[in-house]
């Protein structure tokens, strides 16, 4: 949902766009044909970013007009490192945060156009992050293959929660992720659904 309340639903090759009388109007997308959506969001500038299956991001105007398409890139170090895309979400400072599936956690630098990877060898439980939220502390909530993460988006300490903490089970599930207006989290696996402030 971007900030216009307009629902942005991605299909194989194109867009959806449901506005608030419900009526769906399907954004064709040529460089999206033949390409998985995973993962859709808005940035601070009402630029929507795309999450592909295995082509990386597109970077998209409210119109559907091409204006960036990330891909990873063996030869260039700060390049995003995986082009199979479970998650993207934009921080309350406009900073935007990449799930991917296999790499780990991906921070875009806007000014550069470079992105940091954070792994399990950075401390991460597991390299597949299918859902990114946000607290009031400056902490993003990361599910994964191998419990939740928060991640310190300033110190980068990172602190793991499993099923001996109370979660439904260490595995979660793509797109299962939400946050309510009042800041409850959640997040929902294999084994049913876990919710926290």
């Amino acid at each position: 949902q971007d900030s216009k309340e307009t629902i942005w639903l991605g299909v194989q090759g194109n867009l959806l766009r449901l506005n608030q009388e419900k009526k769906i109007t399907p954004i064709k997308i040529e460089v999206l044909k033949g390409k998985t959506v995973f993962a859709i969001i808005e940035d601070h500038t009402n630029r929507l970013w795309v999450g592909t299956e295995s082509h990386g991001i597109f970077v998209l105007d409210q119109n559907g007009t091409l204006l960036k398409n990330y891909v990873a890139d063996k030869d260039k170090v700060n390049s995003l490192n995986n082009n199979s895309i479970k998650s993207i979400y934009c921080d309350k400072n406009g900073t935007i945060w990449i799930g991917t599936n296999g790499s780990g956690l991906n921070r875009f630098n806007e000014k550069t156009e470079n992105f940091t990877s954070f792994t399990t060898e950075n401390g991460l439980p597991n390299n597949v992050i299918y859902g990114i939220l946000e607290d009031t502390s400056r902490n993003l909530w990361l599910s994964s293959n191998l419990g939740i993460a928060k991640f310190n988006m300033d110190s980068h300490q990172i602190k793991i929660f499993t099923v001996d903490d109370g979660l439904q089970s260490n595995e979660f599930n793509s797109g299962s992720f939400y946050q309510s207006n009042d800041g409850e989290m959640f997040f929902g696996g294999i084994e049913g659904l876990n919710s926290f402030y």
